[in-house]
């Protein structure tokens, strides 16, 4: 089969170009808005300029926090888990960002004082394995729009905003690693709520990578979004597509919009905390994590020093 391998490649490369080309035409004859074809993802401004924006446009009570992946807690807690756990992420895409955000999920959270934890749009994540093999005593679920809703395998289906088989403070610990940017329509404003009545009073939720942009814009492939979908998007947003990004839906905020979409909406009951990460290359020069968000109670499991 080896040498039919180089074929095959290039015909379905083909076959994808003309998908885009007519998904993309189909797209801009059926939508009244602009499209602005990318040619890859991008922030369109320096991630420190995206941070002091962010910092100048959050509300007061919203707290910043910067850390570095070079030196400290932080950047030992990554180490060490690409040392114990590097295996686990050898077969993922982006298998050495993905150890990098669950490895500064152990370092921001006190597990030591979660007794049940969610890991939100898991998917296939392997930060189950983990926990169980660290934290024995936590009970680890998951959760994803794609499952069944199965609680005796602890596992939740349906949309992470309406987690209608959980009961009210169930959760000591939520975490959504690369997946918030999926939050269709207003699903992301929506699972602010959703998080307030589903965490404990000493519940933390971790949303890393956050992505931030000059602009706020929905990145989306043509192939995989049909116009009548594309057209409920964000009506604030630039709609971007881009070529073989393979996903319907990436929202990445304007530091201003982040203020006003969602730290604004926050509700009273819950406190926010930016994040700033630094350093990435010191780790990997690949890594692609530069902010976070944590939405937690006063006395939560988020770690004093975050």
């Amino acid at each position: 089969k080896a040498p039919f391998r180089p074929a095959a490649s290039w015909l379905r490369r083909r076959h994808y170009d003309t998908q885009y080309r007519r998904a993309l035409t189909q797209l801009s004859m059926k939508l009244d808005r602009d499209l602005m074809p990318d040619g890859a993802i991008a922030f369109g401004a320096e991630a420190e300029e995206l941070w002091e924006r962010a910092c100048r446009a959050a509300p007061a009570a919203v707290a910043r926090h910067e850390i570095s992946l070079s030196t400290g807690a932080a950047a030992s807690a990554v180490a060490s888990h690409w040392e114990h756990y590097g295996t686990h992420y050898a077969k993922i895409d982006q298998g050495r960002e993905k150890a990098v955000e669950h490895a500064l999920t152990f370092g921001l959270l006190d597990f030591q004082r979660v007794r049940r934890y969610c890991d939100v749009a898991a998917a296939m994540s392997p930060i189950g394995r983990v926990l169980t093999q660290d934290w024995p005593g936590v009970e680890s679920w998951t959760q994803d729009l794609l499952y069944a809703t199965d609680l005796a395998r602890r596992r939740v289906g349906g949309p992470a905003q309406a987690m209608e088989a959980i009961a009210p403070g169930f959760f000591d610990a939520l975490t959504l690693h690369c997946s918030f940017e999926h939050f269709e329509e207003a699903a992301d404003v929506e699972f602010l709520a959703e998080v307030d009545r589903v965490l404990s009073p000493v519940g933390a939720c971790l949303i890393v990578p956050l992505y931030l942009a000059d602009t706020h814009r929905v990145y989306l492939d043509p192939t995989t979004v049909s116009p009548d979908r594309a057209r409920a998007y964000d009506a604030e947003a630039e709609l971007r597509p881009v070529y073989r990004y393979r996903q319907d839906h990436g929202r990445f905020y304007s530091p201003e919009t982040l203020a006003t979409r969602l730290l604004a909406a926050v509700p009273p009951s819950l406190r926010a905390t930016l994040l700033r990460f630094r350093d990435q290359a010191a780790v990997d020069p690949g890594l692609y994590v530069e902010f976070g968000l944590v939405l937690h109670r006063p006395e939560s499991v988020l770690r004093r020093a975050a």
